[in-house]
């Protein structure tokens, strides 16, 4: 929690000086713990001059039609969020809580390694900035 205040205020400041344009966390439902983990992942790693980009899946959405399932031709078991940052990728998995890889996305770690892309399980956002502080660094 500590480290969304800092993040949250880092953003205000930023958003004031109008260098980076993005929602403010509090857009967000803390009640709903990954998307907040989602939202300072994707604030953080673009404020730091890298991209990141959330990897959605199908599922149920708005629409204007009211509630529709939409279907994804995307690949299953894709980590959650692909970060990148100096000409260099790496996928990072959510998990929080009890939750578990499941038997995809395991697959898509393998692969991930085969090709030699870093993948991380990432927990929760402490975990985050310490693993890309050391990825930034690492040229």
């Amino acid at each position: 929690y500590e480290a969304y205040l800092i993040l949250d205020k880092a953003v205000q400041l930023s958003q004031a000086k109008a260098i980076y344009p993005i929602p403010t966390i509090k857009y967000f439902n803390q009640k709903r713990p990954a998307r907040l983990l989602t939202a300072m992942i994707l604030k953080y790693t673009r404020m730091m001059g890298g991209q990141a980009r959330e990897n959605v899946a199908g599922g149920l959405r708005k629409t204007y039609k009211g509630w529709e399932y939409t279907h994804s031709w995307g690949q299953t078991g894709v980590a959650d969020i692909t970060v990148f940052y100096g000409g260099r990728v790496m996928e990072c998995e959510l998990k929080i809580g009890k939750d578990r890889q499941s038997t995809a996305q395991k697959k898509y770690e393998s692969k991930m390694e085969k090709v030699a892309v870093p993948y991380f399980i990432v927990k929760d956002f402490d975990q985050y900035l310490k693993l890309f502080n050391e990825f930034k660094n690492n040229k």
